[in-house]
């Protein structure tokens, strides 16, 4: 993949995972612990503006060519490695392009939980995009809203999300209780008219959508 992408001219800058794949240094195939124990974390240095120790080690990978490794260190028991194909970018460039994609992360997690992408019902293709453009449209709208009312959001749509979840515990507890109505109403009278227990649910049901609609996120 890290090929295919670099030959029709991007670069990339990803995160890898400390698996048994091997990677070319100075001819010797390694895999990542063994670089960080034999030569990563000799060749620490400070990243004034990340606070913490990183080192780049150069590398050799059989499709793509020379790549660099960052290798940071997160604390003394524990590391993480990054890939860049950019072989002329210093550390903190590369940390810098890659904490970009954490607000990305952020962006689609909100989305797929919280404004429902992804979940339309509708299977053609115009409907689809226009279910996406349109969460891609509240999404902003959103953020832009609830920082004119409360400020800075941290974490993002933290309010929005515990009242979803408010909302999906009433709409089980109501469709629970209207089946358990439905079912014990024959006990307490055998002539009574059933349209007149079915207007008296959805009268209940009514009142509380009202309600619902009024704090849904999805207006």
């Amino acid at each position: 993949m890290i090929s295919q992408v670099v030959g029709i001219g991007y670069g990339v800058i990803c995160r890898l995972k400390p698996n048994k794949t091997r990677y070319a240094y100075n001819g010797t195939p390694m895999p990542l612990s063994q670089l960080w124990h034999d030569v990563a974390r000799h060749e620490l240095q400070w990243v004034n503006s990340w606070r913490i120790k990183a080192a780049i080690v150069r590398v050799e990978l059989p499709l793509t060519g020379q790549a660099d490794l960052v290798f940071v260190r997160w604390s003394k028991k524990t590391w993480h490695v990054f890939l860049c194909t950019e072989t002329g970018m210093d550390l903190s460039e590369i940390l810098n392009y890659y904490s970009r994609r954490w607000a990305i992360e952020c962006f689609f997690r909100d989305c797929k939980q919280l404004l429902e992408l992804g979940k339309g019902q509708s299977e053609t293709f115009d409907a689809v995009v226009a279910w996406a453009s349109i969460v891609m449209i509240r999404h902003p709208l959103l953020i832009f809203v609830k920082r004119q009312i409360i400020g800075p959001i941290d974490p993002l749509f933290k309010e929005l999300a515990h009242e979803h979840q408010l909302l999906a515990t009433m709409r089980s507890l109501w469709g629970r209780f209207r089946q358990i109505l439905m079912l014990s109403s024959q006990l307490f009278s055998s002539s009574q008219n059933p349209g007149e227990l079915f207007y008296f649910l959805d009268v209940l049901e009514n009142s509380f959508t009202i309600h619902q609609l009024e704090g849904c996120a999805k207006l």
